[in-house]
């Protein structure tokens, strides 16, 4: 476990001595607790830290790589602010450590809500903590952007374009890079004249308003959450949390891949997430935009093919390091493909409103 830290992150002796020191516990027995490898996203690690009397989540940002740290003060400032407002479906803070990068929370155990199939009482409870979200955000809390948010539909398409051109610069000429080329012109034309189309709407370079901006999690799902042994769930990662676009926080919740839902529960999701924004005008963004959302979900199944994305996947223990490398890329690129497809067979309609 130690050796596996070290590589990424600061010693975890020291780390774990200054936790156990700040919860009071530095005269505990190094015998009497255990570190549990918990789990953690795409590009962190979250360990459990247990003791007779306290059982912590630790949550370890990736070092090597200045936009952590961004991550890592998004995070904070959403566990500071959910805190003090009084949210209680989230994990409790106890605090965090700016120059090790690393959050302590309370560990829940319960049952990891990734690609678990989703019911009504689910559902729910996600539209009410979008919901709070939406009723906060009506007040200044000196919080920013969420990460990749746009506010201009120009913005949007600049977004999904950065990452295209973040892919079409890699250096590779033959195997699995041959295909991924190929897939990148398809999806190239597609993308442009779908901006092009939009170029022409007024609203293409008209900005939001106040009122039409939420606070999100900016990676909002059952994908993140726990539910513990009453059905309560429990919302985790504010790495991205931020001011967003309503649409935005809608579209990626029914496109993420890591959930279960079916149309039907998709249909439930928009139609009170919509009801619960009363925004004019929202429902019609949500169809126009959400080709352009499934089109950025396509970049982000390329994420591995950047050496320093795929770098943070195998810190936060998402790629196995050993796994083969051309074996893994021909899967997400079939991901990307398998997306593009279904958009282009569906005339980039919004199949759930």
């Amino acid at each position: 476990m130690d050796s596996f830290l070290d590589r990424s992150h600061p010693s975890w002796e020291v780390t774990r001595d200054i936790i156990l020191s700040r919860l009071g516990l530095e005269n505990t027995n190094p015998g009497a607790f255990e570190v549990l490898k918990s789990g953690g996203g795409k590009n962190s690690q979250i360990l459990r830290l247990k003791t007779s009397s306290a059982d912590i989540a630790v949550k370890l940002f990736h070092s090597g790589d200045g936009s952590r740290k961004d991550n890592f003060f998004r995070e904070k400032a959403a566990y500071e602010l959910l805190s003090e407002k009084g949210f209680s479906n989230i994990l409790k803070y106890y605090f965090s450590d700016e120059d090790r990068l690393f959050l302590v929370l309370k560990y829940i155990d319960g049952k990891n809500c990734r690609n678990m199939p989703a019911d009504a009482a689910m559902i729910e409870q996600a539209v009410d903590f979008a919901m709070k979200l939406y009723r906060l955000s009506e007040k200044k809390h000196n919080i920013g952007k969420a990460s990749e948010a746009g506010f201009t539909i120009e913005e949007v398409f600049a977004i999904t374009g950065k990452r295209l051109d973040r892919l079409k610069s890699l250096p590779g000429d033959k195997g699995i890079y041959l295909d991924l080329f190929d897939f990148l012109k398809r999806f190239e034309a597609y993308f442009q004249g779908l901006e092009n189309h939009m170029k022409n709407m007024d609203e293409f370079n008209r900005k939001l308003r106040t009122h039409e901006i939420t606070l999100s999690p900016s990676d909002f799902g059952f994908h993140n959450a726990v539910m513990n042994n009453t059905g309560e769930l429990f919302f985790l990662d504010f790495e991205h949390f931020g001011l967003d676009d309503p649409a935005k926080l809608i579209a990626d919740f029914v496109l993420h891949p890591a959930m279960a839902l079916t149309d039907e529960t998709k249909r439930d999701f928009v139609f009170k997430m919509l009801e619960g924004f009363n925004i004019k005008g929202l429902q019609s963004r949500l169809r126009v935009l959400y080709p352009v959302f499934a089109l950025k979900w396509c970049m982000i199944f390329l994420n591995e093919f950047i050496s320093n994305d795929l770098e943070r996947r195998r810190f936060a223990g998402a790629v196995p390091g050993d796994e083969d490398n051309e074996n893994m890329l021909k899967i997400q690129l079939e991901k990307a493909m398998a997306m593009f497809n279904v958009l282009e067979k569906t005339n980039r309609e919004f199949p759930y409103a």
